[in-house]
């Protein structure tokens, strides 16, 4: 099924589906997801300007051979939740790399094998008081 722009797809999408690009896209307005997908960018470009392009509470995959996610004045993903996850495999690039609104949390980087994993992690040192 085509869609007339990613943020039909993603909304179509349900939880593990895979959402494939078939041009580049350029995006006026965040996206944000909140279930597991995958973004398989192909040879394909996601850019923005002055926004956040992608927001995700999930887990989220960004792959493809060349595709790349590239934002100018704003962040290419953020990870909007502690248990929110990125993972960037094949040849897809995310400029500039992501980053995270959970306050006391920072963005852990693991790369293995030519796939990055993204995730939240506390601030070690950070104290949180529970009521």
């Amino acid at each position: 099924t085509t869609y007339p722009t990613l943020a039909a797809a993603i909304a179509a999408a349900e939880s593990g589906d895979t959402i494939t690009l078939l041009a580049d896209v350029t995006l006026d307005a965040t996206i944000a997801i909140a279930k597991n997908l995958t973004l398989d960018l192909d040879d394909y470009t996601i850019t923005a300007s002055g926004i956040n392009a992608i927001t995700t509470s999930g887990a989220l995959t960004v792959g493809g051979s060349s595709g790349s996610v590239s934002v100018t004045s704003g962040n290419s993903v953020v990870l909007t939740s502690s248990a929110a996850m990125l993972t960037v495999s094949g040849g897809a690039t995310l400029s500039p790399t992501p980053t995270t609104t959970v306050p006391r949390h920072r963005v852990k980087t693991v790369t293995s094998s030519g796939t990055t994993t993204y995730s939240v992690e506390a601030i070690p040192g950070t104290t949180f008081t529970v009521y």
